[in-house]
């Protein structure tokens, strides 16, 4: 009877503790994108890539999706504050609205495939935008 409970349960422990946003994210080479959930709704997000005239560059943020405008948690990106919304389709999607000190808006969207094998992000800056389509 024990042995039948474990079954029956785990794959229900295991949903609690995975979302289809979460995990470690592959792009075209040298492209790294890993979210992380660290508490109710709040997401470690880096994001790693390498350059040709940088070399290799990492950013990373500590968000939370409550729609509440705060300072972000982001060394040196030169923003005044940002507002982090779920999509309705929660928790595969996180969106973000940053507005820098120079007044530039930045706008970010991270969005998983419903099966959780994919994840696109778009990232808008000044009406300029870029898009990278990630797998696992």
């Amino acid at each position: 009877m024990r042995l039948l409970m474990v079954c029956i349960f785990t794959p229900a422990l295991l949903a609690v503790d995975s979302s289809a946003i979460t995990g470690v994210w592959k792009a075209e080479p040298g492209v790294t994108l890993t979210i992380t959930e660290t508490g109710l709704r709040t997401y470690a997000i880096r994001f790693d890539r390498q350059t040709t005239d940088r070399g290799a560059v990492s950013e990373e943020t500590t968000v939370t999706c409550d729609g509440r405008s705060r300072p972000l948690d982001q060394a040196g990106s030169g923003a005044r504050g940002g507002t982090v919304f779920c999509g309705r389709t929660y928790p595969t999607e996180i969106r973000m609205r940053v507005t820098q000190n120079d007044g530039a808006l930045i706008e970010q969207v991270f969005r998983a495939s419903p099966d959780g094998s994919s994840l696109s992000y778009g990232k808008m800056v000044s009406g300029h935008g870029e898009t990278y389509v990630f797998s696992r």
